[in-house]
């Protein structure tokens, strides 16, 4: 309740009008711009200067000092941190400690562009804490130290007036030239600059925090462009130092395309055996929510970002089917396997591709030809030394055994692995396993050699809702792959030969068919493992 004294007391610039451009009334309509003022108040935490560590409690009624209101005596004592003698927390607990509070204005005139594109900025209506109101488009945002706001979360002065500025080079030909405020704080460098396509892109080197105050402003002022445009620089600066307010960021604006890579990034934070990061680095040491400077949210609203990784991945696995079978093509393209179909007789659409790792391990994942959802693969995840299988493109993990005579497909991914640390404590960790939304560990199938009479091998498929399916050979090298005793019928899945290098410009490979109900990933690792020389 004292903070809205405090603001109009303690405002350091001056509130006098601005007059606005040449041309413009000042009404604030959209086809003459309008005048921006923003107050930050700020309320910082004192502690007791005295000595002998009593607090001296000054009046209410004064309006002459910094230190003239007072946290409740209930927040006090969290307030010291353990700091201070008996005596001096026992004055906390009995009379709580004095609030220094102090505010800064700044203002700004906004281009007809810009206010026509921002919702905020149109409407007058409004009030209260984030309210626009009157001719001049005033704002007040109430920032405190470790603590983040309900209506105004991580939104800025400075963040807004950055977020005007590259709106208007984005809409118009200059940007927001404010009136002259001598009382008035030296405006933030500017964060935009210009490609050399002339569009406008954020300066390089912003710190993360600068680039989530924009991406929040944008929000705030409806500048939906904007917001894009500090999303993808949110992207590459994800790293374990700010994973946990990237993340905040995207949850208290419901951002899903920002919400998704940070998910990801906090799957694989998870997914490192012991010692590993903390959870308390990450938001996650209550093992039950998320918490970023006072505020929770729970681990339920990552399942909107789990759930489009499940439905990215099911589109992967099926089967492209045309008239109940796929025709596919297998081929190299450097290090990993890539899986296309054949559209026409000179188009190819990449389904998967798999990349080998450890000489033991493949990843599978979702080709840059599935369209019908979005395709996303965090690349913040090269920053954290991740790799694709923790992202949505993963469609499942091909984990061969010694000698390459037995793989297992597997899927989803394993949270806090190898027990227990000094970083995680058991009963949390078990409370986090219960709670995040994650793909569940679990088997898609397993693929053995087997050695027949004939001293040849033949491979054995068992999967889950497939009968168990066995490996015939065919002339020039190829594979198929038929139930017991049904060799003369059609095959479940036929692997042709490897085509002579060059013999097709451009089109070399094997060709790969099968028929359902057998999923693309499935019929993608027996290829791989009759593909890749892991039995030599």
């Amino acid at each position: 309740p004292h903070l809205a004294a405090a603001a109009a007391s303690a405002t350091m610039a001056s509130a006098a009008e601005v007059a606005p451009p040449d041309g413009a009334d000042g009404c604030g309509g959209p086809s003459q711009g309008v005048e921006f003022v923003v107050r930050e108040v700020f309320a910082m935490f004192v502690r007791p200067a005295s000595s002998s560590g009593e607090l001296q409690r000054m009046d209410e009624g004064s309006r002459e000092g910094d230190d003239a209101y007072y946290v409740p005596s209930t927040f006090a004592p969290r307030l010291l941190h353990g700091g201070g003698g008996g005596r001096q927390r026992a004055a906390a607990e009995k009379e709580g400690l004095p609030l220094k509070v102090f505010s800064e204005t700044y203002r700004c005139w906004v281009p007809p562009a810009v206010v026509a594109h921002s919702p905020r900025l149109c409407s007058a209506a409004g009030e209260g804490e984030g309210g626009l109101g009157g001719a001049a488009r005033e704002i007040t945002l109430t920032s405190f130290k470790d603590k983040l706001g309900e209506k105004t979360p991580l939104v800025s002065a400075k963040g807004l007036l950055e977020c005007i500025a590259l709106a208007s080079r984005s809409f118009t030909s200059a940007p927001p030239s404010p009136p002259p405020q001598p009382s008035s704080p030296a405006p933030p460098s500017p964060a935009v600059a210009a490609a050399s396509d002339g569009a406008v892109v954020l300066r390089p080197r912003l710190r993360w925090l600068r680039v989530v105050q924009i991406f929040a402003a944008a929000h705030f002022l409806g500048l939906l462009d904007i917001a894009a445009l500090a999303r993808e620089r949110l992207w590459r600066l994800i790293s374990l130092k700010t994973i946990s307010g990237i993340t905040a960021a995207a949850l208290a604006w419901d951002d899903l395309d920002l919400l998704r890579p940070c998910y990801w990034a906090l799957l694989f934070a998870l997914g490192v055996p012991p010692p590993g990061p903390s959870l308390l680095r990450l938001g996650l040491s209550r093992g039950h929510c998320f918490e970023y400077r006072c505020r929770r949210w729970p681990l339920a609203a990552f399942s909107a970002a789990a759930e489009v990784a499940a439905q990215r991945r099911a589109l992967a696995r099926a089967p492209p089917i045309a008239d109940n079978f796929a025709v596919c093509r297998l081929h190299w393209s450097g290090s990993e396997v890539v899986l296309s179909r054949e559209t026409s007789s000179s188009t190819l659409q990449e389904l998967m591709r798999a990349s080998i790792f450890d000489g033991r391990t493949a990843v599978l994942s979702a080709g840059a030809g599935c369209k019908d959802l979005a395709c996303f693969a965090p690349s913040a995840l090269a920053a954290l030394g991740g790799n694709r299988e923790f992202s949505e493109a993963c469609c499942g993990l091909l984990e061969v055994g010694s000698q390459g005579r037995r793989a297992v497909l597997r899927e989803g991914v394993e949270l806090l692995p190898g027990g227990s640390s000094s970083t995680r404590c058991p009963v949390t960790a078990q409370k986090l396993r219960e709670a995040l939304p994650h793909p569940a560990p679990g088997e898609l199938g397993t693929l053995t050699w087997e050695v027949c009479t004939s001293l040849d091998w033949r491979l054995a498929v068992e999967a889950p809702g497939l009968p168990v399916l066995r490996s015939c050979s065919t002339e020039g090298g190829g594979l198929e792959l038929v139930l017991e005793g049904q060799e003369h019928q059609t095959p479940w899945l036929a692997l042709g030969p490897a085509d002579p290098p060059g013999a097709v410009a451009g089109r070399g490979g094997r060709m790969l068919c099968f028929r359902h109900p057998m999923g693309t990933d499935l019929a993608f690792a027996v290829a791989l493992l009759a593909e890749h020389p892991w039995r030599q």
